[in-house]
């Protein structure tokens, strides 16, 4: 039974786009044109195991935002120092390091999911969720690096990186996932791929996403007086 919905598929594009000339677009993995080459693992085939991330030593947040989001949903905090953008109907929230330059960002986006597959990532689950999200993966043929499942905090979701590029730069995206009563949620994490340096520069903020993913608070949905048992006089 497929585990993922299309509309995953979709928001790994739409998270990328933002309307702008200067967005991220994934590369693909498949080359027709290209000689014949020998096969790069594939998403399924790089999966790694369960890795958790202890609150501790992760960067600070900066306090939630007024206003809960997703229809009450959701209360969402940035990375301290970091600027929140204008609000768009393309994301739940974006933040930028420098508002003078457009990466390293991260951006919070949201997608009802399919009634029939996962509802609410567990400890149990996660690692059943990160093998279908990698088929899925495959099946759009993108450039996966470095997919596997974590509990970050309390937390469980899936983490991959996927290479892309922009008008004017080549991007690396690091894209955490996880699912809360039936809807996906995306911390993405997107900055300049120097491959020059040591250490890829999303690295230097890796952890700022995990805080924000870990951060995200969930409302419990409110109980209609009307269905409140009545004590008798």
């Amino acid at each position: 039974m497929r585990q993922l919905s299309t509309a995953l598929c979709c928001m790994l594009v739409a998270s990328l786009g933002c309307n702008s000339s200067d967005q991220p677009v994934p590369a693909k993995t498949s080359q027709p044109d290209a000689a014949p080459v020998a096969a790069e693992p594939t998403a399924v085939g790089r999966l790694l195991g369960l890795k958790r991330v202890d609150l501790e030593g992760l960067p600070p947040l900066a306090p939630q935002l007024g206003a809960a989001l997703d229809d009450g949903r959701i209360r969402i905090a940035g990375p301290e120092g970091w600027r929140l953008q204008p609000r768009s109907q393309e994301y739940l929230a974006l933040f930028l390091e420098d508002p003078q330059d457009r990466f390293p960002r991260i951006l919070i986006t949201h997608e009802e999911g399919d009634p029939g597959a996962f509802q609410t990532l567990t400890e149990d689950n996660v690692d059943a969720f990160a093998k279908s999200l990698a088929e899925q993966l495959d099946e759009a043929e993108r450039d996966v690096r470095e997919i596997r499942p974590m509990i970050i905090g309390e937390r469980p979701c899936v983490r991959y990186v996927i290479f892309g590029k922009t008008n004017l730069h080549k991007v690396e995206t690091q894209h955490l996932t996880t699912v809360v009563d039936g809807r996906i949620y995306r911390v993405d994490l997107t900055d300049y791929r120097q491959t020059t340096e040591e250490e890829p520069p999303i690295k230097k903020h890796r952890d700022h996403a995990y805080a924000v993913m870990a951060g995200l608070d969930f409302i419990e949905p409110a109980t209609d007086s009307n269905d409140q048992p009545t004590t008798p006089e």
